[in-house]
């Protein structure tokens, strides 16, 4: 990366939450909500159940409402890194385990971190690697992995029927992944490679759960029917989803 397009990154970055972050958050206790019902639909599976001491990263922690969720489920070993200090600052003060939240950027914090987790997540940080240091930043989370470890990487859908917009909503973005194309990079450093929908922000109260499941397979089903009309294979695209995730397992190879 040129160091002027670096300086804006990280000049972002620095003031990550008061230029960008503070006009989309929710208030925290809503944002919570939100994030527990994410995590509950679509990381939860992941975890096991009886065995609270294994090692977490989550990079990009931003606000920290994953490790707070985390925290809320009895792991007892979490952390988090971000580049945003007024994230950080943030989280420090909202997770208990606040001494393990640190800004740094995740390419040098991981350096040193050989074989130290048993599950890293990622959620909205792939995006915003140029894809010149995707290879770069992979190949560290593989290393950082204990051997059977599991990766976690969420990322907008670009074949959501919103996604110009996902895209270009953040200056930072640098790169975007449809299922395809996030499958394929994940193949190249880990074993056990699944790409799945992610079910983002389900409604909250009862009516309109009520509202959204009786509707949305109807608009779903003549928004495929359209596409297929536009032309072959379009129907087959998640166009419903707004972010779709990858997982893989670190097993014996050369990366």
């Amino acid at each position: 990366m040129n160091n002027q397009k670096k300086s804006l990154r990280n000049r972002i970055f620095k003031r990550y939450h008061s230029i960008h972050g503070k006009f989309l958050d929710a208030e925290v206790t809503i944002a919570q909500r939100r994030f527990n019902e994410f995590c509950k639909t679509n990381l939860l599976e992941y975890l096991p159940r009886n065995h609270k001491n294994i090692r977490i990263l989550e990079i990009g922690s931003y606000k920290g409402f994953i490790l707070k969720w985390l925290e809320d489920q009895g792991f007892l070993n979490i952390e988090g890194v971000d580049l945003s200090p007024e994230g950080v600052n943030f989280s420090k003060h909202y997770v208990f385990n606040n001494q393990k939240i640190f800004c740094q950027d995740a390419f040098d914090y991981l350096s040193d971190k050989k074989n130290k987790y048993d599950l890293i997540i990622s959620k909205a940080v792939l995006e915003h690697i140029p894809k010149s240091d995707i290879s770069d930043f992979l190949t560290l989370i593989y290393k950082s992995l204990k051997s059977q470890g599991r990766v976690i990487i969420y990322v907008p859908n670009m074949d959501w029927i919103m996604a110009q917009h996902e895209r270009y909503m953040d200056l930072t973005h640098e790169v975007g992944f449809t299922r395809e194309s996030l499958g394929e990079l994940l193949r190249l450093y880990f074993d056990d490679v699944n790409i799945l929908p992610v079910d983002y922000d389900p409604p909250s109260s009862i009516k309109s759960k009520i509202v959204f499941k009786m509707m949305k397979p109807i608009v779903i089903k003549l928004t495929r029917l359209w596409l297929k009309v536009l032309g072959e294979g379009a129907g087959d695209y998640w166009f419903e989803y707004r972010a779709i995730t990858g997982t893989g397992i670190k097993k014996t190879r050369e990366i």
